[in-house]
Parts: structure tokens; sequence; C-alpha cells
């Protein structure tokens, strides 16, 4: 904490805790931030272990004024090899797309047309329901660019994969 403090000293930063059976330890199992200071969090039964361990991060984030949207907090799947909690906070925005977990339930509505849509952007779900079985979304999957500039891969750059030109 000291050297994130160092390096950025205008902004606050707070330890919240992981989501309680979650195997990974990741936020983005029940945090996803959609926009400046709007953040959609997992909605779990009041009382169960991952309904108290969202709670510091609802209370937080409410503190400093920052709008939270509930989605359906889902139940974990265990069987077999496999120990995961299926979320709708693992998603990804790209400028103004949003690739959005799915799992073929009626609660994905909720995410796609209740919210993320709210907020502007074009929703694409996308069915993870085998991609969670691995402990991941998409999220997990993908490597983020933050919004800076368009990337552009000119004819050269094709030739060398290393190259990007922007």
């Amino acid at each position: 904490m000291q050297r994130l403090t160092e390096l950025f000293p205008d902004q606050a930063f707070h330890i919240v805790p992981a989501l309680a059976g979650d195997v990974t330890g990741d936020l983005d199992m029940y945090l996803w931030p959609i926009a400046p200071e709007v953040w959609i969090v997992s909605e779990y039964p009041a009382g169960s272990p991952q309904d108290e361990s969202v709670a510091p991060t609802r209370r937080v984030l409410k503190e400093h004024g920052h709008t939270v949207l509930s989605v359906p907090g889902l139940p974990p799947l265990v069987y077999d090899d496999v120990n995961t909690m299926p979320n709708y906070a693992n998603g990804i925005i790209i400028n103004d797309i949003a690739l959005a977990p799915a799992y073929q339930r009626e609660e994905d509505d909720h995410v796609v047309l209740n919210i993320l849509e709210n907020y502007g952007f074009r929703v694409y779900p996308i069915d993870c329901s085998q991609i969670i079985r691995s402990n991941s979304g998409l999220h997990c999957i993908s490597k983020t660019v933050p919004r800076t500039r368009s990337l552009e891969i000119s004819s050269t750059s094709r030739r060398n994969p290393d190259v990007c030109i922007g």
C-alpha cells in the first residue's frame, strides 16, 4: 500500500476482501467498474458468507459517493474437480461495447438490459457456462487495454506481430 500511495499520491486506496468461496481471490469475481464511480457488484443472500465478504466493498464505494448497481450473485458450481463462482461482474468494456457474461439464465437480462444498455453500451452477451468451469470469466481470459487511442496495424507490423502502430 505504501508504494501505491507513493506512486499515486492523489489516489485513495482501500483493501477489500475477496469473495468468500471463490478460489481465485480476484475482485472481478464480484466487482466490475463500468463508468467513472459506477460499479456493478454481485449481491448474495443476506447473511451468506458471500454477502458478508462483499459488504465491506459496497460500504467503501457508497461512502465515497460511488454508484453501486446490484446484480444477482449466482450459486457456486462445485462438483468433480470444479469449484467456481459464476458471476456477472467478470465482463469487458471496449469503448462503447460491453462483453457481458451470460449463463443462459433469466438473470442474464438484468445485467444486459437493465444496467449496461442503460449506461449506453452496445451489449454482447457471451455464454460463459464453460469458461467459468476453469475459474475464469471474460475479464480473466483477456488483456484489457485502456481507451487512450485507437490502435492500427500497418502492413509492416503485420509481418512483425510484436509491433503495433497507434
